[in-house]
């Protein structure tokens, strides 16, 4: 995310015979003129397919474990939500908060400690730090998060995501994913509504 720098780069080539850059997702690197420079290869995972004879991009090639593709969705199931793995805009106790009273178990995916809202009730479960999102996505209703990879994921379990975007990029991805009709975009974290989720829930 946000990388790599010519100074990283750099220090890399002397020591690998390939260099291969993995973007995408909303981000821009930090330097893509070095990148375009210095990489035997970039693989840019976005809807878009970039120009380059050094590029490889599109659907096809966003990079998404295996298993994913073993999940199966419940439309009774638990809703997920994830919202990054350092959630930088503090969603996860709103989300939760806005979520306490559907009638369905919750799992709020942490990657951080966070401040969350008291469990009124034994709907929210908060997971700190798993190592992937498999189990909660196998069964799962929904999945509420930030887009990027975690919306790559749902999407290949069969999981619905409702997705935030931390930029106008995000956004743009989500609006076309929802175009293709396997996603829904909740627009910009900060046009965040308690009541806007639920009914989009």
């Amino acid at each position: 995310e946000h990388g790599p720098s010519r100074f990283e780069l750099d220090k890399l080539t002397p020591h690998f015979r390939r260099l291969i850059v993995v973007g995408g997702n909303g981000y821009t690197l930090q330097d893509y003129p070095a990148v375009v420079e210095l990489a035997d290869l970039e693989i840019y995972q976005s809807l878009d397919v970039m120009p380059g004879n050094k590029v490889v991009s599109g659907i096809e090639h966003i990079l998404i474990d295996p298993g994913f593709a073993h999940c199966r969705s419940n439309a009774g199931g638990p809703i997920v939500v994830c919202l990054g793995g350092m959630d930088p805009h503090l969603l996860s106790p709103r989300v939760a908060k806005a979520l306490i009273k559907v009638n369905r178990k919750i799992y709020v995916i942490l990657g951080r400690p966070l401040v969350m809202p008291p469990n009124e009730g034994t709907n929210l479960i908060y997971v700190h730090k798993p190592p992937n999102l498999l189990t909660y996505l196998d069964g799962a209703s929904l999945m509420i998060g930030a887009f990027g990879t975690v919306a790559w994921e749902a999407c290949a379990a069969g999981v619905v995501p409702l997705v935030y975007g931390w930029s106008e990029s995000h956004v743009k991805a989500a609006v076309e994913l929802q175009a293709r009709g396997v996603a829904l975009s909740l627009g910009l974290w900060s046009d965040f509504s308690a009541l806007g989720l639920r009914q989009a829930a």
